[in-house]
């Protein structure tokens, strides 16, 4: 069922009286990247969120009034100490989807249940090395392995994906690209041209701007303790076939939230949630119900 709310574009689908799942796709694509998830997960309440030409901040505001005044709101129980969300909030964010989820977790740490995220990336490495580094020596710990990173030039590696993503190229070539980047075969190329065709190349570059760009907020692990949040509900993926700056990232997060969960598909890329569906969905089904 297709809905538009607070201008806010999302398919719902499944069982509304169970468990929550709002699926975030990566930036300039849709929500057709879950074809493969549907009917898979129809035994739960699922909201495939399009987040059409807005920014991370933008879509975090969106979705945020969703959960606030809709899916809250419908689905409450109270008791003698709190009022909290009957059903469980769950987050699936891949790349772009995934910095929003972080985002969401983050303001809302007492309500989300579990946060499944996969090829994201954050350009503030050095800070959040920096800050494990600078935690190891005040608990006289050993230095982290993060210091294996040095051998590679990670500003190089950033300036040359932010010029492989935002020099501007036609919308055929940037859909047969995006196809082989991602993983998934041809049989889906009008769907992303679609996709492609949507946006303006000045919105493809402000919302691939926004993402190359994307700060992790240093406080976020304080900010889940201090809300009594398990980390170990948060599970990281990361494909060895994507790029080095989304493995370091990967690893990086694991790092700072130290009880998540971190796992590394063989060959993967970033939509292995269409090339490796069966794959994906017995590992984030598994994960949600554990």
């Amino acid at each position: 069922m297709k809905n538009l709310y607070s201008n806010l574009n999302y398919f719902e689908n499944g069982d509304t009286n169970k468990d929550i799942i709002i699926f975030l796709h990566p930036k300039n694509l849709s929500s057709w990247i879950w074809n493969n998830q549907i009917d898979y997960f129809d035994d739960y309440h699922c909201f495939y969120i399009n987040l059409n030409n807005r920014t991370i901040k933008e879509n975090l505001d969106l979705i945020g009034n969703l959960i606030e005044t809709k899916i809250k709101k419908e689905n409450i129980t109270t008791n003698k100490n709190s009022i909290k969300p009957q059903n469980k909030i769950n987050l699936v964010g891949i790349e772009f989807g995934g910095q929003i989820a972080i985002e969401l977790l983050n303001k809302y740490p007492d309500i989300i249940n579990k946060v499944f995220l996969s090829g994201v990336n954050f350009n503030n490495y050095k800070e959040i090395i920096f800050l494990l580094e600078e935690n190891n020596e005040k608990n006289n710990k050993n230095k982290s392995n993060l210091e294996e990173y040095d051998e590679f030039n990670l500003d190089e590696i950033f300036t040359k994906t932010k010029k492989e993503y935002l020099d501007k190229k036609s919308e055929r070539f940037l859909a047969k690209a995006y196809l082989r980047e991602f993983g998934i075969s041809k049989e889906y190329y009008d769907e992303m041209k679609e996709s492609l065709d949507e946006k303006e190349f000045k919105e493809q570059y402000k919302i691939a701007k926004d993402s190359l760009n994307y700060k992790l907020n240093p406080n976020l692990k304080d900010n889940l303790n201090k809300n009594n949040f398990n980390m170990n509900n948060i599970l990281i993926s990361y494909g060895t076939k994507e790029d080095l700056t989304t493995q370091i990232s990967a690893i990086i997060l694991k790092s700072l939230l130290k009880d998540a969960k971190l796992i590394k598909i063989e060959k993967g890329l970033l939509l292995w949630n269409m090339s490796k569906s069966e794959l994906f969905n017995t590992i984030l089904k598994e994960f949600l119900e554990e």
